[in-house]
């Protein structure tokens, strides 16, 4: 809604990025601002499995999968993100193999931000 349209803002009209990282927690609603409209073309890096050892209490695999899945071009994110934002990213944390293998079986379009890796 309008805190992340705001947000949004900061970041690419304010700040100048090209992408930004963002938590799946708060649904499409929170997404859309950085990829839609005026912002098509913009990046973005969902957080699918960090690498921080608590991650694993609200992390579980199924969600993980779940975000994946919504990320894939496919998806339930990914097919309401216009072409020039595709594929949307995902964070999974190098330190979890697992998690990265499952989410490249989930989402073989996606870049993924591999923090713990050099």
């Amino acid at each position: 809604g309008s805190t992340a349209e705001a947000y949004a803002a900061a970041c690419y009209d304010d700040l100048d990025a090209d992408a930004v990282t963002l938590s799946p927690y708060l649904g499409w609603d929170a997404v859309a601002p950085f990829v839609t409209g005026a912002r098509a073309g913009k990046g973005c890096f969902v957080l699918c499995a960090t690498s921080n050892p608590s991650a694993e209490e609200v992390q579980t695999a199924s969600v993980r999968a779940g975000v994946a899945a919504a990320c894939a071009d496919a998806g339930a994110w990914g097919a309401r993100t216009p072409a020039s934002s595709r594929p949307l990213g995902l964070v999974v944390g190098a330190t979890k193999p697992d998690a990265v293998r499952a989410a490249r079986s989930a989402n073989g379009d996606a870049w993924l931000l591999a923090p713990g890796v050099g």
